[in-house]
């Protein structure tokens, strides 16, 4: 069972349809379904390649590659209260959980208010020890909603915890400004199985107006929160009211104390700014989307990081729960922000997971997604080896030459005989029909064209047996043959103003011919034996 929608990659203007045979295929996913059967899954965690999935009635259940196995790992339903956005919110384990065995949830217990817990598994099983429960903080919670829920570890080694701002509907008491409120805020602290303390770094720990814990300000009811497994960053998807929806970035270099302004903003707009300061004093979210199109709350994920897909390696994937709206975010080096719009994939979508090895997971009423690259894309290498151009073997090849296309040259290889320096692409179809784009090489930087090449060809090429080397070869004084990764095949001597070489016992493949002149100098060709 598959669900797919190719959409253009970065809101590209031109319909599908118009894309020309040789141009790239544009990036898109496909959620493959991976587990079913669950239920009111709103967490996905993984450790030791188990995946760990909760529901938000309480119970945390394991699986085994696609495999739901029988025992539970974690059943608390008799101490969590499950209703509307209530229930067991988050798990995350401990950075040493594999020596203490420790990990910790978020959970709304019966009087309804937020808990975060830990717990120490037995030594000699995947299972909770459920006498080892230690509450390390609990937050009151004012009304029903906007809990928040997730807990994640940062690169840091310290507790991140995402808090709502107590619910209701445009914040009522101002909560998430208010610096002697936990709620609304991201918070930072340093647990173990039996208590937690404040880390000394927190931005407001020499503070007597705000909560030690606080790590930063303003959020409304940040749903999924997460770190890059590569840079550190923390991306923050903060639920809005009812007309903007908002994804909120902090760099890894950050010394926190961040305030992204609600309720004063939602997203970039003003919502109510009685008693707020002036916009310099928020942080704007890194992106936004209206509720146009019956989107109506995002659901945050990761920024993957896996094998399956070149192309999406540094994408941040977020999805809507009503509409299914899958985007994705990408930062370059220069912090433009690329924005792609994967489709609509319907109703429910509520979280992520992503697995060790940085492929990614999405939940949707009984079933756990995996999103992959429907071109499982790896971006092709092309090379520059003397007078030729290698690419990595594909189905079909389109060579580009400064963004011209160079027609009639559907092969692994470009020779370059007459020297035009300047930059050299080339679109490798793969084995999944889709068009990837290799690396550019460009000759000019390469300093080429002060290479003093001798003029000669060499043919046929492709060749049966016989291939013939002629031309300006007076100072040549050796041939040679190697094979694609560098190993001498065959040698001879130069004698002849026009050479012959039988080749009949080289098996069918590419090959690269060397002439070596007499100042020691090499030339190389690529040829091919078909």
């Amino acid at each position: 069972m598959k669900l797919l929608f190719s959409l253009l990659i970065g809101f590209l203007s031109f319909p599908l349809g118009l894309l020309s045979q040789s141009d790239p295929t544009p990036l898109s996913v496909e959620l493959n379904s991976y587990i079913t059967g669950l239920s009111n899954t709103v967490d996905i965690q993984f450790q030791n390649n188990i995946m760990f999935i909760v529901d938000q009635d309480g119970i945390v259940s394991m699986a085994d590659g696609s495999t739901v196995l029988d025992d539970a790992f974690l059943n608390i339903t008799n101490i969590v209260q499950f209703s509307g956005e209530r229930g067991l919110l988050g798990l995350a384990f401990d950075p040493d959980f594999e020596t203490n065995r420790t990990f910790y949830v978020n959970y709304v217990n019966n009087s309804g208010n937020t808990v975060i817990a830990s717990y120490i598994t037995y030594d000699d099983s995947l299972a909770a020890d459920l006498s080892t429960a230690n509450i390390l903080l609990t937050i009151d919670q004012p009304f029903s909603n906007h809990n928040g829920g997730q807990i994640q570890f940062g690169p840091d080694g310290y507790l991140y915890i995402g808090m709502g701002d107590g619910g209701s509907a445009g914040d009522p008491d101002n909560r998430s400004q208010d610096g002697d409120e936990l709620l609304g805020k991201m918070l930072r602290i340093d647990v173990t199985a039996s208590e937690y303390t404040v880390p000394t770094d927190n931005p407001f720990v020499d503070s007597t107006l705000i909560q030690d814990e606080i790590w930063a300000f303003g959020t409304r009811n940040p749903w999924r929160f997460s770190f890059d497994k590569l840079t550190g960053d923390l991306w923050i998807a903060d639920v809005g009211q009812n007309i903007y929806e908002e994804i909120d970035f902090q760099p890894s270099t950050s010394i926190g104390g961040e305030n992204w302004g609600w309720r004063c903003y939602e997203g970039f707009h003003p919502f109510n700014t009685s008693g707020c300061g002036p916009a310099a004093d928020y942080d704007e979210p890194i992106f936004e989307y209206s509720h146009t199109g019956g989107h109506c709350s995002v659901s945050g994920g990761y920024v993957y990081r896996g094998t399956d897909s070149e192309l999406l390696n540094g994408v941040y994937l977020g999805i809507d729960y009503c509409s299914g709206y899958l985007f994705g975010l990408k930062r370059d080096e220069i912090e433009d922000l690329q924005s792609y719009d994967f489709g609509n994939f319907g109703f429910g979508f509520t979280t992520f997971g992503q697995d060790s090895s940085g492929e990614m997971y999405v939940a949707k009423g009984s079933t756990i997604y995996q999103i992959v690259d429907p071109c499982h894309s790896q971006i092709p290498e092309l090379s520059y080896n003397g007078d030729s151009l290698l690419v990595e073997e594909g189905v079909n090849y389109y060579w580009f030459y400064n963004g011209e296309e160079i027609e009639d040259n559907n092969q692994s290889y470009f020779l370059i005989l007459t020297p035009s320096f300047g930059v050299y692409t080339c679109v490798v179809e793969n084995e999944y029909g889709c068009n990837i784009e290799s690396n550019e090489i460009d000759l000019t930087e390469l300093g080429l064209e002060d290479v003093n090449t001798p003029h000669f060809k060499v043919y046929p090429n492709p060749f049966s047996s016989t291939l013939t080397i002629e031309g300006d070869l007076d100072h040549v004084n050796v041939i040679n043959i190697y094979s694609i990764d560098g190993k001498l095949l065959w040698s001879q001597q130069y004698l002849e103003q026009d050479s012959k070489i039988e080749l009949n016992d080289f098996q069918k493949g590419s090959y690269l011919l060397e002439l070596v002149d007499n100042k020691g100098y090499h030339y190389t060709q690529l040829i091919v034996k078909e």
